[in-house]
């Protein structure tokens, strides 16, 4: 029984002593360092602050749905700040109606007054999730800032 014990603890020391070897012998993921460095600032600022607005508030709208059954008519129904409230480097408003969410940068951002706007198309109960789409008025090359938004003229 003993020796039972033994050759177990012993494959088991093997197993996690290759496991750390192939661990180490790996080579890390290079980073994707050609998409970020091939953005211009204003492009960067604009994908860093929608980003972050839209990371809060998604979670946000879909926490209000999940508990009233019912889409947020305003920030301050589903519990977020005032539109205002909303800074990043560029970042001034970040406006909630409905499945509709308009964030609103100042001239940081290549364009003052510039608007991001995403509207959410739901899947049956929230199974999925809300999958939004992006739209800019005003920022002719937003697909480079936010790959999934497209630009549509006024």
């Amino acid at each position: 029984m003993q020796k039972l014990i033994v050759n177990f603890a012993t494959v088991v020391l093997a197993v996690l002593a290759a496991l750390f070897v192939f661990q180490r012998l790996q080579r890390p993921p290079k980073a994707d360092v050609t998409v970020s460095s091939s953005l211009t600032p204003q492009q960067q600022i604009i994908r860093d602050d929608a980003t972050r607005g839209m990371s809060v508030t998604n979670t946000a709208i879909q926490e209000y749905y999940s508990n009233t059954g019912k889409w947020p008519a305003s920030n301050e129904v589903c519990g977020l700040p005032e539109p205002e409230a909303f800074h990043g480097k560029s970042l001034t408003r970040l406006d909630v109606s409905g499945l509709t969410v308009t964030l609103t940068f100042d001239a940081k951002s290549g364009v003052d007054g510039g608007q991001v706007i995403y509207t959410g198309q739901t899947t049956p109960q929230l199974v999925m999730g809300i999958q939004w789409k992006c739209v800019s008025p005003t920022f002719p090359d937003i697909a480079a800032a936010i790959p999934d938004c497209t630009y549509a003229r006024p």
